[in-house]
């Protein structure tokens, strides 16, 4: 399979560095997705990829009304954008027009993002990569203590990786490796195997065994997913362990319910 996910570059972590604060630039990593959807185009498309980017431009360009959802999200994470750079945030005024995170139902525009989907449709992965929108980038990062590089932008090539799988319900599920979350995804779906199916309608006990396995898998990506790791024979132990965890043993289910509910909190979003 094409794996497009982002790497982290020479991104310059503290020595010694193990938990590091959302918003520092060292958690910004080389975006893969512009590289993987010119690739995906050119192997599988059969229109140009300039063609296929262009309604998003326009969306971008003429703008979009604002989902409730996404106004309570951007509100809470409005001083992200702003206070905590300073005021030498680049994408401030795109994103807290006049001052504020766009509420519910305005009309939001993003002419910049119009503008590099429309450079990533006439010049490729160069045209994202390189030149401008990396010099962007890079520019960004650099002056918030970042050591992300050119070389790390231009470097970035999509890879090409074996698939992973398990078996859930007599069929058999496929997803790419790490370091993507399709691994949490298979571990949640093996620890609910050996369950028995839910009935056509779903019990308190359904939803409870879905939530555990959900917990513990998403526990378990966060403690290993990483760049490079882990490896196939490291996935196929996870997978095995994930079979072995009773979900409705709940001393069992604990301890990794709680790491990930400490690591991604209790929002359903």
């Amino acid at each position: 399979g094409d794996r497009g996910g982002d790497r982290g570059g020479d991104v310059g972590a503290p020595p010694g560095a193990r938990l590091l604060d959302v918003a520092s630039p060292h958690c910004v990593t080389v975006p893969g997705a512009a590289a993987c959807w010119a690739d995906a185009a050119a192997k599988f498309g059969t229109r140009p990829l300039a063609e296929l980017l262009e309604p998003a431009a326009r969306l971008a360009e003429r703008g979009a009304p604002v989902h409730r959802i996404a106004a309570t999200n951007w509100k809470a994470s409005a001083d992200q954008i702003g206070s905590r750079w300073k005021g030498t945030n680049p994408g401030e005024a795109v994103f807290l027009p006049g001052g504020a995170a766009p509420a519910t139902g305005a009309l939001w525009k993003n002419p910049d993002l119009a503008t590099t989907f429309r450079r990533l449709g006439k010049d490729g992965p160069k045209g994202f990569y390189e030149g401008p929108v990396a010099e962007a980038i890079v520019a960004a990062l650099r002056a918030q203590g970042s050591k992300m590089s050119m070389d790390d932008l231009a470097s970035h090539q999509t890879e090409v990786v074996e698939p992973i799988c398990t078996t859930f319900r007599g069929k058999t599920v496929w997803e790419l490796p790490p370091n993507g979350s399709g691994l949490c995804a298979l571990l949640a779906l093996a620890a609910l195997d050996t369950k028995p199916p839910c009935a056509n309608e779903k019990t308190a006990d359904d939803y409870h065994r879905q939530i555990e396995a959900l917990k513990i898998a998403f526990a378990a990506g966060l403690a290993v997913v990483s760049d490079g790791a882990p490896g196939p024979e490291r996935v196929r132990e996870l997978l095995e362990a994930a079979r072995r965890v009773d979900i409705d043993d709940a001393a069992a289910a604990a301890p990794g319910a709680r790491v990930g509910l400490r690591a991604l909190g209790t929002d359903t979003v």
